[in-house]
């Protein structure tokens, strides 16, 4: 697991339990970033969308360019 990553416990303080409940259980890819671009959370559509295994690499703490997707090709544009 990458060592940037935002600790659960930081997830919760930033986002209402109700938001988190909602993204867990979507099938929708879901993603949210802070002000700098940085990930603060992302649900297991996001990752299955990436092709990101949650297990190896946490996205929360990173920023497009740290991503280990193809997606990091384009982080210039976001």
């Amino acid at each position: 697991m990458n060592s940037d990553c935002l600790s659960r416990d930081t997830q919760d303080r930033i986002i209402t339990p109700q938001l988190l409940m909602l993204w867990e259980s979507s099938r929708e890819p879901w993603s949210v970033k802070d002000l700098e671009s940085r990930y603060l959370y992302s649900n297991p559509a996001y990752y299955y969308k990436l092709n990101i295994n949650p297990a190896l690499f946490t996205i929360p703490g990173c920023f497009d360019h740290d991503l280990p997707s193809p997606v990091a090709d384009f982080a210039s544009h976001f």
